[in-house]
């Protein structure tokens, strides 16, 4: 799937010779910024600049819910991801537990079987990226302005500006765009303005927080637009890749 500046979300089919679009998903009224699928691939979210997020049914393509309680641009939307190997947000309700963040710095809490968030908290500054860790929706990850990515600790729950920071990743000089976290669980990728790709420890414990970063990817551009570039791992977590402004998709090993 890819998103539009005009509200609309493409899915295409990456099996035929020359992949094509097999449906188009209009819905918003601005551009869509962000979208994930729900860790059963019932549903696919979109994060729109029309302050609201998409709950759209995968086999139909009907948009089924509109999330509202943000108050500026939804910049990012994420969805929990198995804890382990069995069990986890796959077969359990945190399937259903999704996580938005706006240019306002706020971040809400969504389970997808309640109308209203489940939870929320603000931060100081706009918030770009986030995901959530490999325990289920222990821990969220989020990144912005200011140029830092924090590990929130979720089970205390949510709520105003008291949320519980259990540790602070400081590498960028300048705004994280994307986060992506590992097929492990081990690594999370923060890709920023600053044209640096930072791969992550965060492994509980390590030698020293010195060590938290493990390896920095440089090659791909930020130009004067300041584009939502978002990065990504392949499934068997060998590779790496981000967007960049010249039009590109850089991939590492």
């Amino acid at each position: 799937s890819s998103i539009g500046k005009k509200g609309t979300t493409f899915l295409w089919d990456l099996t035929l010779e020359s992949p094509a679009t097999v449906d188009i998903w209009s819905g918003h009224s601005k551009p869509v910024l962000d979208l994930a699928q729900t860790t059963d691939s019932i549903h696919m979210l979109t994060a729109s600049a029309d302050e609201t997020i998409g709950v759209w049914n995968m086999e139909t393509g009907h948009l089924t819910r509109r999330l509202r309680g943000h108050d500026s641009y939804v910049n990012c939307v994420a969805t929990c991801v198995p804890s382990g190997k069995s069990g986890g947000a796959s077969t359990s309700s945190t399937k259903d537990v999704v996580a938005s963040i706006d240019d306002q710095g706020k971040c809400l809490l969504w389970d997808l079987r309640s109308k209203n968030p489940i939870g929320e908290f603000y931060h100081e500054w706009p918030l770009t990226s986030c995901c959530f860790g490999m325990n289920g929706s222990n821990y969220l990850f989020a990144g912005g302005l200011d140029n830092i990515m924090y590990q929130y600790d979720l089970r205390n729950g949510m709520s105003g500006r008291s949320q519980t920071v259990l540790r602070v990743y400081d590498g960028h000089n300048d705004t994280i765009t994307g986060l992506s976290l590992s097929p492990c669980g081990s690594y999370v990728l923060s890709n920023g303005m600053d044209e640096k790709l930072i791969q992550w420890d965060i492994r509980p414990f390590v030698i020293s927080e010195e060590k938290r970063i493990v390896n920095v990817y440089q090659g791909h551009e930020h130009n004067f637009e300041k584009l939502m570039l978002r990065c990504s791992w392949s499934a068997d977590g060998k590779s790496i890749s981000c967007g960049s402004s010249d039009a590109m998709v850089n991939v590492w090993n």
